[in-house]
């Protein structure tokens, strides 16, 4: 932290003149200094192409699962380094279900459907690491477990240890290697309104922070 120091001036002035009352205004920069960078890639840039589904193929009662795909992402530090990660998502309120990802609107408005975003299988140079999880931006986090896998949070932020049963947060990784499952889900047909194409359009944003 920069630290600067204030200096007062006084000037005379005349004895009639009557005091002049001022407001100070406290200025604070703070910041990190990073030893090393991460770089974050997604197999075939990250696009899950679910194809065409039939309108016949969609049940009108209930939300109709596309089944998952799996992404492979690697994460590549110059140096060991303690990251998270929390999602984004890019479709505004095109969801659902608030916890999962939106898919678009259709061309009347209607809520497509949702995806959930999960990690499986991580591993950080062929050694198991295990997920934990923070709700409260990383004052707290979940001991950590590596049982299936653990869901892309869009408030909470998911790391990795390296031990089971850790509460100390993610340990400092030089390179992760994970799979992104992702889950869609599809509206009851009778929410929706399919008179012709209606694209799905979902966008979600992996996002890495320092810790």
């Amino acid at each position: 932290m920069m630290k600067f120091t204030n200096v007062l001036v006084t000037l005379g002035l005349f004895a009639a003149t009557p005091p002049v009352l001022a407001q100070a205004a406290e200025l604070t920069i703070i910041g990190n200094l990073l030893p090393g960078a991460c770089t974050t890639v997604l197999e075939g840039g990250g696009l899950v192409d679910l194809g065409t589904t039939l309108l016949e193929k969609l049940n009108p009662n209930e939300e109709t699962p596309l089944g998952s795909v799996l992404v492979p992402m690697t994460v590549t530090c110059q140096i060991p380094v303690r990251f998270a990660f929390m999602g984004i998502d890019n479709t505004g309120d095109s969801a659902s279900v608030g916890t999962r990802y939106g898919l678009g609107l259709s061309p009347d408005g209607e809520r497509i459907g949702g995806a959930v975003i999960s990690f499986k299988d991580p591993n950080s140079d062929g050694a198991t690491v295990h997920y934990t999880r923070s709700e409260d931006g990383g004052q707290q986090w979940e001991p950590s477990g590596n049982a299936g896998s653990t869901w892309l949070g869009k408030q909470s932020i998911n790391g990795f240890s390296t031990a089971s049963g850790a509460t100390t947060g993610p340990d400092p990784l030089a390179s992760l290697q994970v799979n992104l499952e992702v889950r869609t889900y599809i509206q009851p047909t009778n929410e929706l309104t399919i008179d012709d194409n209606v694209p799905i359009h979902g966008s979600a944003t992996v996002d890495l922070i320092y810790l």
